[in-house]
């Protein structure tokens, strides 16, 4: 058996793949993406950005109607395809456990498969063809070569293991083999990849007056040709390879494209060897510009890697002088956040893009690419993460659009989904009908309302509104692990940033007063009440600060009632704390603080508070006096139900006091309030108090006939078996006992 040795072995492979993960730009943004929200964190900015006009387009969804692939999908298609080549050499090896035949004849299969493998590759590959058609002695080296490699890489495979598993006395031997069994398989390809350098010196680019229309043409800064990205897509012919690693984009686009269209380029002058990928043509410095725009005239599409070199300036300004803009793509790199917004910069200053189409530079992280309407509009390609298969998306998405397929803005796209989620599926001409309609709801839901920015309402800047939703993704995480010395620090450290990042319009303001009343919140959850008394201070008099949208689907953000919530907050903490004079202390903040803010509704449920809580103490004077105050002002505000109970607990209290005949007119006009009031359940406790105050007035007579009455009025109600109905037939029924006890004398 195998045993250990092929566990080291197989390690070997998986550490490289690993290594290579972390060390990819593009796949650590994939990561940070997803580690950080995903589309749900920038979901609402995108759309907002689509509102104001800004045309995005997201590669990780289907692009269109006829349900081409988004990079989702094509990175499970690629990695079916990437297992494929391998089954059948797995399928050699078990046959060599299986069989015991000798391992040097495994190796002999294994090395036959790769050779023909890369000898079909090319076959079926117009572009490697052309590669290799002025030398095929280098071809049938470069397969000789690459077989010859694999072959010692698996005998001594072999050889490592079973040394290994044997003799543990030459571990040294046997890691020595197996390591160089893993360069030996895992790096073949470099010596096919220089004999196939040699071949490019031969391939004639079509160029100029000769180029084609087949072909693409593709323009970078020189700088740039070291840009390389980690695919599992190594190649094809030769160059293909067992373990995925590290290509030049170049490289990459010219295999992702090579069914449908060749590169042709301008090589860096004086180099003696040509990369691979785009076939290359040489020109002096009085020549190329115009080489340039005669194949950009003519060439079927053009492929553009966003730099930072007036020369790319030059050529980007030529594009969009001739009109060549619609068959155009530029490719941002993943270059690192700063290096991104530069060349993003770039690119729009080059095109004198206006203002209204542009992203902010805060989001180009997302942006993969850049492609044109006809009418020159920029159309923004966006993905989680610039790797392999956002560019692969990016590109074969576009040579789809140039060759006729419908491209989709992001919106569409998503509306296309929504409709296709329908249990009856209309026809082909409804789906074309209700993009239109689907498309504009979505585009038109978060538009900023024209009312909301009469009332002074503010929008936080992305970069502000990127930071706080890191921050509520990472409060989530720790408000689920119960981290409540966590949950304080990030709101420290966010209040911190937001006073030390101040916007224009001092939306900071406000969104800090509410991370205070949050944390303050969760302090008192946790019965630390001293520390969020501190907090809660801050939050009642911080008022200044604008109103502010955080969130294009939330309502805005008003100080005013954060301050509000605070004093509420404050009544709860010292009434948690069973502290009378506290409590009653901060029920008349709360009270004085909706006066003096004119919040004229939670006025009323502060006096209301006031009121409970002087009757939960017998206090009848003060009851009285904010029941009053509670029916004066509902009844001011058409508050029918505020009136009527507030009427009613000063009755009430009125009594307690021995002041029975001031109690009448409050009383009668409860009573009135919820006779016509839409709110039968305030009936019954009406009647209930009318009748204990003019008891206690000792008015009986003039209670049964007000009964009397009422019970003919709502006679028929009774039948009706409604609850509300029975409550006051109840009522009614033990009111006019009591009241015939008293005077037994009909009225």
């Amino acid at each position: 058996m195998l045993g250990f040795g092929l566990y080291l072995y197989i390690g070997l492979y998986v550490a490289h793949i690993v290594t290579d993960l972390a060390t990819d730009q593009g796949s650590r943004e994939r990561r940070r993406f997803r580690s950080s929200g995903g589309w749900r964190a920038v979901d609402p900015w995108l759309d907002e950005l689509q509102s104001a006009g800004v045309v995005l387009k997201d590669l990780e969804t289907p692009q269109g109607a006829d349900g081409r692939s988004g990079t989702r999908q094509l990175r499970r298609m690629v990695r079916r395809s990437q297992l494929a080549p391998l089954i059948p050499v797995i399928l050699i090896v078990a046959m060599q456990l299986i069989l015991g035949f000798a391992p040097w004849i495994a190796a002999a299969l294994i090395a036959g498969y790769v050779a023909l493998h890369s000898v079909s590759s090319v076959v079926v590959s117009t572009t490697e063809t052309r590669a290799y058609e002025n030398s095929w002695a280098l071809f049938v080296l470069a397969c000789l070569t690459k077989s010859a490699l694999v072959f010692a890489g698996v005998v001594l495979a072999y050889e490592g293991i079973l040394r290994l598993n044997q003799d543990a006395g030459h571990w040294t031997v046997a890691v020595a083999c197996l390591v160089a069994s893993f360069l030996l398989i895992t790096y073949c390809y470099l010596p096919v990849t220089w004999l196939e350098r040699r071949a490019m010196k031969h391939r004639e680019a079509r160029f100029a007056t000769e180029a084609s229309t087949e072909d693409t043409l593709f323009l970078r800064s020189f700088d740039d040709d070291t840009f390389e990205l980690r695919t599992p897509m190594a190649g094809l012919g030769p160059r293909w390879s067992f373990v995925p690693g590290r290509r030049r984009f170049e490289e990459f686009a010219a295999a992702m494209l090579s069914r449908s269209t060749e590169l042709v380029a301008i090589g860096r002058p004086g180099e003696k060897i040509p990369h691979l990928g785009a076939s290359r043509t040489y020109w002096t410095d009085d020549t190329w510009q115009q080489a340039i725009r005669s194949t950009a005239a003519q060439t079927k599409a053009l492929i553009v890697v966003a730099g930072r070199t007036q020369g790319l300036s030059w050529e980007v300004g030529q594009l969009k002088e001739m009109g060549l803009l619609p068959k155009t793509i530029v490719i941002l790199p993943p270059d690192g956040a700063e290096g991104t917004r530069q060349r993003y910069q770039f690119l729009v200053d080059a095109l004198e893009a206006p203002a209204a189409q542009q992203v902010p530079l805060e989001l180009t992280g997302l942006i993969t690419a850049v492609t044109f309407r006809e009418d020159g509009t920029i159309e923004h390609l966006v993905a989680p993460g610039r790797d392999w298969s956002a560019y692969a998306g990016a590109l074969l998405s576009f040579m789809a659009t140039l060759e006729g397929a419908t491209g989709l803005s992001r919106a569409e796209a998503q509306a296309l989904q929504r409709i296709a989620q329908q249990e009856d599926l209309p026809g082909v001409g409804e789906i074309d009908a209700d993009f239109a309609a689907s498309a504009e709801r979505t585009l038109n839901q978060h538009r900023v309302d024209s009312a909301h920015r009469a009332a002074g309402v503010v929008t936080l800047p992305l970069r502000h509104r990127s930071y706080l939703m890191r921050f509520l993704l990472k409060y989530g995480k720790a408000e689920q692990r119960g981290d409540l010395t966590g949950i304080i620090r990030l709101h420290q450290d966010v209040a911190r940033w937001f006073s030390s990042h101040p916007d224009p319009q001092h939306g900071w303001v406000t969104v800090v007063q509410a991370l205070e009343l949050d944390a303050a919140e969760k302090l008192i959850d946790a019965g630390h009440y001293d520390d969020a008394d501190e907090l809660i201070e801050g939050v009642i008099t911080t008022t200044e600060g604008p109103r502010v949208r955080v969130d294009p689907t939330e309502p805005a953000w008003d100080p005013v009632q954060i301050g509000h919530a605070g004093a509420e907050l404050a009544c709860r903490a010292a009434r948690e704390q069973g502290d009378d004079d506290a409590e009653e202390a901060a029920l008349h903040q709360l009270r004085d603080y909706t006066e003096t803010h004119r919040l004229k509704s939670e006025a009323v449920q502060a006096a209301n508070a006031l009121a409970v809580f002087h009757q939960q103490r017998r206090q009848w004077e003060k009851v009285h006096v904010w029941s009053q105050t509670r029916w004066k002002e509902a009844a001011a505000l058409g508050q029918t139900p505020d009136a009527s109970t507030g009427a009613r607990w000063s009755a009430l209290a009125l009594v307690e006091l021995g002041r029975a005949q001031e109690a009448e007119a409050p009383v009668t006009e409860s009573l009135r309030l919820a006779r016509y009031s839409q709110h039968p359940d305030l009936l019954p406790p009406a009647v209930e108090a009318f009748t204990e105050v003019y008891l206690a007035a000792g008015k009986p007579a003039e209670a049964l006939a007000e009964l009397e009455a009422l019970e003919r009025e709502h006679s028929g109600e009774a039948a009706a078996q409604s609850a509300a109905a029975e409550q006051l037939t109840t009522a009614l029924n033990r009111c006019l006992a009591r009241v015939r006890d008293a005077d037994p004398q009909p009225a």
